[in-house]
Protein backbone atom coordinates (compact mmCIF):
# COMPACT_ATOMS: atom_id res chain seq x y z
CA UNK A 1 0.00 0.00 0.00
CA UNK A 2 0.99 3.35 -1.18
CA UNK A 3 1.56 5.29 1.88
CA UNK A 4 0.36 8.86 2.11
CA UNK A 5 3.91 10.73 1.94
CA UNK A 6 4.36 9.17 -1.49
CA UNK A 7 1.22 9.78 -2.75
CA UNK A 8 2.08 13.56 -1.78
CA UNK A 9 5.19 13.45 -4.00
CA UNK A 10 3.09 12.83 -6.94
CA UNK A 11 -0.08 14.52 -6.55
CA UNK A 12 0.90 17.55 -3.88
CA UNK A 13 -2.09 16.46 -1.71
CA UNK A 14 -1.62 14.90 1.39
CA UNK A 15 -4.30 12.64 2.87
CA UNK A 16 -3.59 10.63 6.21
CA UNK A 17 -5.90 9.12 8.86
CA UNK A 18 -2.84 8.25 11.46
CA UNK A 19 -1.62 9.78 14.79
CA UNK A 20 0.19 12.97 15.07
CA UNK A 21 3.84 11.82 15.18
CA UNK A 22 3.12 9.91 12.10
CA UNK A 23 1.51 12.57 10.13
CA UNK A 24 4.53 15.19 12.03
CA UNK A 25 7.18 12.22 10.41
CA UNK A 26 5.96 12.93 6.93
CA UNK A 27 5.71 16.48 7.63
CA UNK A 28 9.22 16.41 8.02
CA UNK A 29 9.72 14.65 4.54
CA UNK A 30 7.42 17.05 2.86
CA UNK A 31 9.81 19.71 4.24
CA UNK A 32 12.78 18.03 3.00
CA UNK A 33 10.86 16.95 -0.66
CA UNK A 34 10.08 21.22 -0.93
CA UNK A 35 13.78 22.43 -0.01
CA UNK A 36 15.18 19.77 -2.61
CA UNK A 37 12.76 21.24 -5.03
CA UNK A 38 14.10 24.85 -4.23
CA UNK A 39 16.85 23.67 -4.75
CA UNK A 40 16.78 22.34 -8.08
CA UNK A 41 14.50 25.27 -9.46
CA UNK A 42 17.68 27.46 -8.44
CA UNK A 43 20.13 25.56 -10.41
CA UNK A 44 17.94 25.05 -13.59
CA UNK A 45 17.40 28.75 -13.37
CA UNK A 46 21.06 29.79 -12.88
CA UNK A 47 21.54 27.05 -16.10
CA UNK A 48 19.32 28.71 -17.93
CA UNK A 49 20.10 32.10 -17.63
CA UNK A 50 24.20 30.64 -18.22
CA UNK A 51 23.22 29.14 -21.15
CA UNK A 52 21.59 32.52 -22.99
CA UNK A 53 24.26 34.82 -21.96
CA UNK A 54 26.75 32.17 -23.20
CA UNK A 55 24.89 31.72 -26.59
CA UNK A 56 24.60 35.48 -27.34
CA UNK A 57 28.33 35.83 -26.11
CA UNK A 58 29.02 33.14 -28.90
CA UNK A 59 27.10 34.97 -31.67
CA UNK A 60 28.53 38.37 -30.91
CA UNK A 61 32.18 37.12 -30.88
CA UNK A 62 31.29 34.51 -34.21
CA UNK A 63 29.92 37.85 -36.04
CA UNK A 64 33.09 40.16 -35.00
CA UNK A 65 35.66 37.16 -35.84
CA UNK A 66 33.62 35.68 -38.97
CA UNK A 67 33.45 32.24 -37.57
CA UNK A 68 30.41 30.73 -38.47
CA UNK A 69 31.36 27.83 -36.23
CA UNK A 70 30.59 30.32 -33.26
CA UNK A 71 27.45 31.89 -34.78
CA UNK A 72 26.18 28.20 -34.84
CA UNK A 73 27.13 27.98 -31.25
CA UNK A 74 24.01 30.02 -30.21
CA UNK A 75 21.92 27.61 -31.70
CA UNK A 76 23.06 25.57 -28.75
CA UNK A 77 23.06 27.70 -26.31
CA UNK A 78 19.32 28.19 -27.36
CA UNK A 79 18.65 25.05 -26.82
CA UNK A 80 20.23 24.31 -24.11
CA UNK A 81 18.74 27.47 -22.56
CA UNK A 82 14.86 26.52 -23.83
CA UNK A 83 15.88 22.46 -21.79
CA UNK A 84 16.62 24.68 -18.20
CA UNK A 85 13.47 26.46 -18.31
CA UNK A 86 11.49 23.66 -18.45
CA UNK A 87 12.98 21.82 -15.98
CA UNK A 88 12.86 25.27 -13.79
CA UNK A 89 9.18 25.62 -14.52
CA UNK A 90 8.51 21.94 -13.68
CA UNK A 91 10.76 22.39 -10.79
CA UNK A 92 8.64 25.60 -9.88
CA UNK A 93 5.51 23.93 -9.80
CA UNK A 94 6.77 21.11 -6.88
CA UNK A 95 8.28 24.10 -5.59
CA UNK A 96 4.87 24.38 -2.23
CA UNK A 97 4.32 27.08 -0.07
CA UNK A 98 6.09 27.00 3.29
CA UNK A 99 3.57 28.31 5.54
CA UNK A 100 0.69 25.40 4.83
CA UNK A 101 2.51 22.45 6.24
CA UNK A 102 4.36 24.85 8.57
CA UNK A 103 1.05 25.65 9.71
CA UNK A 104 -0.47 21.84 9.88
CA UNK A 105 3.06 21.08 11.84
CA UNK A 106 1.95 24.19 14.07
CA UNK A 107 -1.59 23.08 14.66
CA UNK A 108 -0.65 19.31 15.84
CA UNK A 109 1.97 20.65 18.17
CA UNK A 110 -0.80 22.69 19.75
CA UNK A 111 -3.72 20.21 19.98
CA UNK A 112 -1.01 16.87 20.88
CA UNK A 113 -1.03 17.99 25.04
CA UNK A 114 -5.07 17.57 24.75
CA UNK A 115 -4.84 14.66 22.01
CA UNK A 116 -4.42 10.95 23.44
CA UNK A 117 -0.91 9.53 21.49
CA UNK A 118 -2.99 6.81 19.89
CA UNK A 119 -5.91 8.62 18.69
CA UNK A 120 -5.76 8.94 14.89
CA UNK A 121 -6.46 12.30 13.14
CA UNK A 122 -7.69 12.54 9.56
CA UNK A 123 -6.05 15.47 7.90
CA UNK A 124 -6.23 16.40 4.29
CA UNK A 125 -3.83 18.95 2.87
CA UNK A 126 -3.89 20.50 -0.76
CA UNK A 127 -0.88 21.96 -1.71
CA UNK A 128 -1.51 22.83 -5.41
CA UNK A 129 -1.04 26.25 -6.49
CA UNK A 130 -4.45 28.24 -5.42
CA UNK A 131 -4.71 29.26 -8.70
CA UNK A 132 -4.94 25.46 -9.93
CA UNK A 133 -7.43 24.45 -12.53
CA UNK A 134 -9.49 22.80 -10.56
CA UNK A 135 -9.82 25.66 -8.07
CA UNK A 136 -11.72 27.42 -10.81
CA UNK A 137 -14.81 29.12 -9.18
CA UNK A 138 -16.09 31.38 -12.28
CA UNK A 139 -15.08 34.27 -13.80
CA UNK A 140 -16.27 38.03 -12.84
CA UNK A 141 -15.46 41.78 -12.95
CA UNK A 142 -14.28 44.31 -9.86
CA UNK A 143 -13.76 47.40 -10.99
CA UNK A 144 -11.65 48.04 -14.12
CA UNK A 145 -9.74 44.95 -13.49
CA UNK A 146 -11.00 41.18 -14.71
CA UNK A 147 -11.05 38.57 -12.35
CA UNK A 148 -11.14 35.01 -12.57
CA UNK A 149 -11.65 34.03 -9.17
CA UNK A 150 -10.62 30.28 -7.21
CA UNK A 151 -11.65 28.71 -3.90
CA UNK A 152 -8.92 26.53 -2.70
CA UNK A 153 -10.09 24.64 0.89
CA UNK A 154 -6.59 23.40 1.50
CA UNK A 155 -6.69 22.15 4.91
CA UNK A 156 -9.06 20.01 6.20
CA UNK A 157 -8.47 18.63 9.57
CA UNK A 158 -10.68 16.39 11.99
CA UNK A 159 -9.75 14.67 15.41
CA UNK A 160 -10.88 13.99 19.07
CA UNK A 161 -9.34 15.41 22.73
CA UNK A 162 -9.01 14.10 25.36
CA UNK A 163 -12.55 15.62 26.94
CA UNK A 164 -14.08 13.57 24.46
CA UNK A 165 -14.97 16.76 21.90
CA UNK A 166 -14.44 15.86 18.50
CA UNK A 167 -13.16 18.58 16.25
CA UNK A 168 -13.39 20.00 12.34
CA UNK A 169 -10.96 22.29 11.21
CA UNK A 170 -11.19 23.82 7.70
CA UNK A 171 -8.71 26.40 5.77
CA UNK A 172 -9.97 28.43 2.83
CA UNK A 173 -7.92 31.02 0.82
CA UNK A 174 -10.50 32.51 -1.47
CA UNK A 175 -7.63 33.93 -4.75
CA UNK A 176 -8.03 36.64 -7.24
CA UNK A 177 -6.19 36.46 -10.29
CA UNK A 178 -7.46 39.92 -12.07
CA UNK A 179 -5.99 41.33 -15.10
CA UNK A 180 -6.48 44.35 -17.40
CA UNK A 181 -5.46 46.51 -20.39
CA UNK A 182 -3.63 50.02 -19.74
CA UNK A 183 -3.18 52.73 -22.47
CA UNK A 184 -0.14 54.63 -21.83
CA UNK A 185 0.15 58.13 -22.64
CA UNK A 186 1.95 57.47 -26.05
CA UNK A 187 -0.58 55.23 -26.81
CA UNK A 188 0.69 51.37 -26.10
CA UNK A 189 -1.47 49.29 -24.90
CA UNK A 190 -0.12 47.28 -21.78
CA UNK A 191 -1.21 44.51 -20.08
CA UNK A 192 -1.64 45.01 -16.11
CA UNK A 193 -1.76 41.70 -13.67
CA UNK A 194 -2.68 41.55 -10.00
CA UNK A 195 -3.67 38.82 -7.29
CA UNK A 196 -5.73 39.22 -4.26
CA UNK A 197 -5.90 36.71 -1.39
CA UNK A 198 -8.30 36.06 1.50
CA UNK A 199 -8.29 33.56 4.29
CA UNK A 200 -11.17 32.07 5.51
CA UNK A 201 -11.41 29.78 8.40
CA UNK A 202 -13.80 27.12 10.09
CA UNK A 203 -13.60 25.35 13.40
CA UNK A 204 -16.45 22.79 14.72
CA UNK A 205 -16.21 21.60 18.04
CA UNK A 206 -18.87 19.14 19.38
CA UNK A 207 -19.10 18.42 22.97
CA UNK A 208 -20.29 15.64 25.02
CA UNK A 209 -24.03 15.99 24.64
CA UNK A 210 -24.54 15.01 28.24
CA UNK A 211 -21.80 17.30 29.65
CA UNK A 212 -22.52 20.44 27.57
CA UNK A 213 -26.40 20.30 26.71
CA UNK A 214 -26.62 23.79 27.85
CA UNK A 215 -25.04 24.73 24.57
CA UNK A 216 -28.39 24.27 23.04
CA UNK A 217 -29.75 27.83 24.85
CA UNK A 218 -26.64 29.50 23.11
CA UNK A 219 -26.99 33.21 23.72
CA UNK A 220 -26.11 35.93 20.98
CA UNK A 221 -24.01 37.07 23.90
CA UNK A 222 -21.44 34.71 24.15
CA UNK A 223 -19.69 36.30 20.81
CA UNK A 224 -17.95 38.76 23.44
CA UNK A 225 -16.11 35.07 24.78
CA UNK A 226 -14.86 34.97 21.34
CA UNK A 227 -11.16 36.63 21.29
CA UNK A 228 -9.22 36.95 18.29
CA UNK A 229 -5.74 38.49 16.76
CA UNK A 230 -6.35 42.30 16.08
CA UNK A 231 -5.60 41.00 12.13
CA UNK A 232 -8.42 39.09 11.89
CA UNK A 233 -12.93 39.53 11.78
CA UNK A 234 -15.00 37.06 13.77
CA UNK A 235 -17.46 36.63 11.17
CA UNK A 236 -20.14 34.82 13.33
CA UNK A 237 -20.53 32.00 16.50
CA UNK A 238 -23.30 29.87 16.25
CA UNK A 239 -24.41 26.41 17.51
CA UNK A 240 -25.99 24.19 14.67
CA UNK A 241 -27.40 20.66 15.68
CA UNK A 242 -25.10 20.26 18.73
CA UNK A 243 -22.03 21.64 17.41
CA UNK A 244 -20.51 25.32 17.91
CA UNK A 245 -19.56 26.61 14.90
CA UNK A 246 -16.89 29.46 14.45
CA UNK A 247 -15.90 31.21 11.65
CA UNK A 248 -13.53 34.15 10.98
CA UNK A 249 -11.62 36.04 8.20
CA UNK A 250 -9.09 37.95 7.33
CA UNK A 251 -7.42 39.79 4.18
CA UNK A 252 -4.39 40.38 5.82
CA UNK A 253 -1.11 38.13 5.31
CA UNK A 254 -0.33 35.16 7.74
CA UNK A 255 3.14 33.24 8.25
CA UNK A 256 3.38 29.81 10.47
CA UNK A 257 7.05 30.16 9.83
CA UNK A 258 8.03 34.01 10.27
CA UNK A 259 5.01 35.75 11.77
CA UNK A 260 5.86 39.37 12.55
CA UNK A 261 7.62 39.64 9.54
CA UNK A 262 6.80 42.49 6.69
CA UNK A 263 3.71 42.89 9.16
CA UNK A 264 2.28 39.14 8.68
CA UNK A 265 -0.04 37.86 11.37
CA UNK A 266 1.08 34.54 13.03
CA UNK A 267 -0.83 31.57 11.60
CA UNK A 268 -0.77 29.28 14.41
CA UNK A 269 -1.87 31.87 16.77
CA UNK A 270 -4.86 31.92 14.95
CA UNK A 271 -5.84 28.61 15.18
CA UNK A 272 -4.94 28.51 18.88
CA UNK A 273 -7.31 31.40 19.67
CA UNK A 274 -10.07 29.60 17.54
CA UNK A 275 -10.02 27.01 19.73
CA UNK A 276 -9.65 28.81 23.05
CA UNK A 277 -12.19 31.16 22.03
CA UNK A 278 -14.61 28.31 21.40
CA UNK A 279 -13.97 26.62 25.01
CA UNK A 280 -14.75 30.01 26.47
CA UNK A 281 -18.28 30.39 24.87
CA UNK A 282 -18.46 26.31 26.42
CA UNK A 283 -17.53 27.88 29.79
CA UNK A 284 -19.69 30.97 29.55
CA UNK A 285 -23.01 29.08 28.08
CA UNK A 286 -22.41 27.00 31.51
CA UNK A 287 -21.96 30.16 34.01
CA UNK A 288 -25.01 31.24 32.24
CA UNK A 289 -26.99 27.97 32.15
CA UNK A 290 -26.36 27.86 35.97
CA UNK A 291 -26.97 31.62 36.37
CA UNK A 292 -31.16 31.17 35.07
Amino acid sequence: MESAYNKFTSTLVYQSDAIISSIQADIDQIRQFDKEKEGKQRVWGASAIVAVVTGVALFLLGVMMEQPILVAGTVLGAVTGIACGIMWWLSKGYNVDDDRYQLLSGILRLISADTAKDAPVNVNMDLRRPDHKTKYTRKGTAGHWNVNFYEDSWLNLRGKLLDGASYNLVLIEKFQARSRWKTSRSGKSKRKTKTKTATGAILRIKPKAAKHGYLENLSADVATAVKLPNWVELKSVTMENGVLVLKIGTKNEWSATSPGQNQRGDGVEMVAMMFLSLYQVINLSKRMSKSL
